[in-house]
């Protein structure tokens, strides 16, 4: 390729490549894209799912309905975690980005009630790792939430009844927090590297 690339690439050590679609060269020289992920408009995602790149990081937005557990492992597989939001202008371009869609996030209180932590598979992502989580520091709860609703099925007036708590958190159409019973079939987001 020498010192000058066509159109649209970019010099990458010897090698002219087009970031906005190439899965080793994504965005910038030498980021690949991992696992399933391809290269669009220099964002990894991955197929039926939204990417955005913002402040030098990957968010993929995908509508296929899950549960928390399995929306958190989907993102796993990417590569990625479920978004952990640090801030309102990541709260902000998560709503444009899943286009005002209800989505889970990677924040929930499953192993202590109230008690609300960030799941990560990176421990370099952000300071304050406590036990594989993060505590959150950043809140952006609706009006009335977090208020552990109990999700109740079968049985007649509490008796024989199945209840679960919510222990699970999605990002309402306007950026604000719910907690939801994490078998409810929601949207997700994955963040990642």
């Amino acid at each position: 390729c020498g010192e000058a690339c066509g159109a649209g690439d970019t010099l990458c050590g010897d090698t002219c490549a087009d970031t906005d679609t190439a899965t080793e060269h994504c965005g910038l020289c030498g980021r690949a894209c991992s696992g399933n992920l391809s290269c669009l408009d220099g964002v990894c995602t991955v197929d039926d799912c939204l990417g955005q790149r913002f402040q030098g990081r990957d968010y993929v937005h995908c509508s296929e309905a899950r549960d928390w557990v399995s929306a958190r492992n989907r993102c796993r597989e990417l590569g990625m975690h479920l978004a952990v939001v640090t801030g309102d202008e990541e709260a902000a371009m998560l709503v444009n980005l899943s286009g005002g869609e209800e989505h889970w996030i990677g924040l929930n209180d499953q192993n202590s009630e109230g008690t609300y932590r960030w799941v990560v598979t990176d421990p370099e992502a952000t300071t304050g790792l406590n036990n594989g989580s993060l505590l959150s520091s950043f809140e952006n709860w609706a009006s009335e939430e977090p208020n552990n609703a109990q999700f109740c099925s079968g049985g007649f007036l509490g008796i024989g009844q199945n209840c679960r708590d919510e222990d699970c958190i999605a990002s309402r159409a306007d950026g604000t927090w719910n907690d939801f019973d994490c078998e409810e079939l929601l949207a997700y987001t994955c963040e990642g590297e």
